[in-house]
């Protein structure tokens, strides 16, 4: 009996290259501390670093065997400036009020590609003069009102049905503007509440989670987003959803601008409600200190986002990672 052995070769994720080399870096920072009437103190802290020989993931052709490679690609500058502030509104034996800000505004811009012009990988594309996180996708044009098909543009700026004839476009970066983060404490005797508010604008966010969700009739086996009932239905319905068609033979929930978001929020990091034991206090019960709180984390979020968290990862794309949760817990802080 002859014995046949078949030898797959399966498709890695990535092959080795021995010239890689670890990233260098030439920085620039000027820092400013400051102190005002023994009340008002702060720091200004401005950067710039360039980064050489940057690690970037390249794709390659599938009929190699490997997904990409690691390579030295390129060039960048990160520059900005982080800005902090510190008050004491109030201080006096009864009552104390302080107040922390800081403010953070960071660009980054690849300055140079060594072996191509682009590379172009999932919703990116690096580009010289671009930010690292920038978007590169099919740009949708929304929803014909007269038959509810989707719409795209094509190379020539007009309207196309067809997803294949789409142009590509630069579509923002997932990096913020600009982030804020402001925290207060108010304390009274033995009781203390403080509360952080946290804000990152101008950051987009790619919602993969809604080709899913919203997928006009792709895949019906899976649940749908309630937004899929605003679907175009009749001549003259004006809305962003395309018309359901079993198999969505018109590719409408394809990779896209259609589900790229707005990702800024303005976020209650945290607020803590506290009552500690007066030094007397504690002394005669042998303590050093005892301390009763009660404390949530992310209690409250303001944002234009339709997914479950805005608080994502630097590359802006959100498939089905974990939210962040609210969460309340009651402590006891007991020091012998």
């Amino acid at each position: 009996m002859a014995t046949i052995i078949i030898k797959i070769r399966s498709l890695h994720e990535q092959i080795g290259d021995d010239s890689l080399t670890w990233e260098k870096n030439l920085n620039f920072d000027i820092g400013i501390d400051f102190r005002v009437f023994k009340r008002l103190s702060g720091s200004i802290d401005i950067y710039h670093r360039k980064t050489h020989d940057l690690i970037m993931f390249r794709p390659l052709s599938a009929t190699t065997g490997f997904k990409g490679k690691y390579e030295n690609a390129g060039e960048m500058i990160n520059k900005g400036i982080e800005f902090t502030l510190a008050t004491e509104n109030i201080k006096n034996k009864k009552i104390l009020w302080n107040t922390d800000f800081n403010f953070g505004l960071n660009r980054n811009k690849i300055t140079k590609l060594y072996n191509s012009d682009t590379i172009e990988i999932g919703t990116k594309i690096r580009i010289e003069g671009e930010a690292l996180q920038t978007f590169y996708l099919p740009e949708w044009a929304g929803v014909n009102s007269a038959d509810g098909s989707a719409m795209w543009y094509d190379e020539n700026g007009d309207l196309t049905r067809n997803y294949a004839d789409a142009r590509k476009v630069i579509a923002g970066t997932a990096d913020p503007l600009f982030t804020a983060g402001l925290n207060n404490t108010f304390t009274y005797k033995q009781f203390s509440l403080s509360f952080l508010f946290y804000l990152s604008y101008g950051n987009l966010i790619y919602n993969a989670v809604n080709e899913v969700l919203i997928n006009d009739g792709s895949n019906l086996n899976y649940n749908q987003s309630a937004y899929s009932l605003e679907r175009w239905q009749k001549p003259g319905d004006i809305t962003d959803v395309p018309k359901v068609e079993w198999g969505n033979s018109s590719n409408s929930n394809k990779t896209s601008s259609r589900y790229l978001e707005d990702g800024s929020y303005l976020r209650l990091k945290n607020i803590t409600l506290s009552y500690s034991l007066s030094p007397k206090v504690a002394q005669k019960l042998r303590l050093q200190s005892s301390r009763l709180y009660l404390q949530a984390q992310n209690l409250w979020t303001l944002t234009k986002y339709s997914g479950l968290d805005p608080e994502q990862n630097v590359k802006g794309l959100a498939r089905y990672s974990y939210p962040n949760v609210a969460t309340v817990a009651l402590g006891l802080e007991i020091t012998f």
